[in-house]
């Protein structure tokens, strides 16, 4: 995510700094449950930014940084999607669920070795056939 200001528009920058402040300010579960109706109104982008927002407030939350992934990879950004789908996947290991889309991503960005050393029926994933979908446990 990047947070970019105009040095034309002193007023958007002011208003973006306010709304960056607000959202802030807001609890972790308010980031996550605006990122989760980002994701389902198909905002990539708004879905990106606020999943992001709640993995740097809350580093140890699997569920930030699977959105994220999500986001990315359904906005055709799979190399975007790799570092969040492999936090979540060592936040949480034993779940086929994030090995599968870490592997997707990868496979995507064409690193087709990785890919393959990560599938979802191995513990033991962690680096960086193509999937047809990403599964939304």
């Amino acid at each position: 995510m990047t947070l970019a200001l105009a040095a034309t528009d002193p007023d958007a920058a002011f208003r973006a700094a306010h709304e960056l402040e607000a959202l802030a300010s807001e609890p972790v579960a308010e980031n996550l449950t605006a990122a989760r109706r980002a994701f389902d109104e198909q905002k990539w982008e708004r879905a990106a930014a606020m999943g992001a927002l709640a993995s740097a407030r809350a580093p140890e939350s699997v569920e930030a940084a699977r959105l994220v992934g999500l986001a990315r990879f359904h906005a055709h950004e799979p190399e975007a999607a790799i570092a969040p789908f492999s936090r979540a996947v060592a936040l949480s290991p034993a779940s086929a669920t994030l090995r599968f889309n870490l592997a997707a991503a990868l496979y995507q960005s064409g690193h087709f070795a990785d890919a393959e050393a990560c599938p979802p029926n191995r513990q033991n994933c962690g680096k960086h056939p193509r999937p047809p979908i990403i599964f939304h446990a």
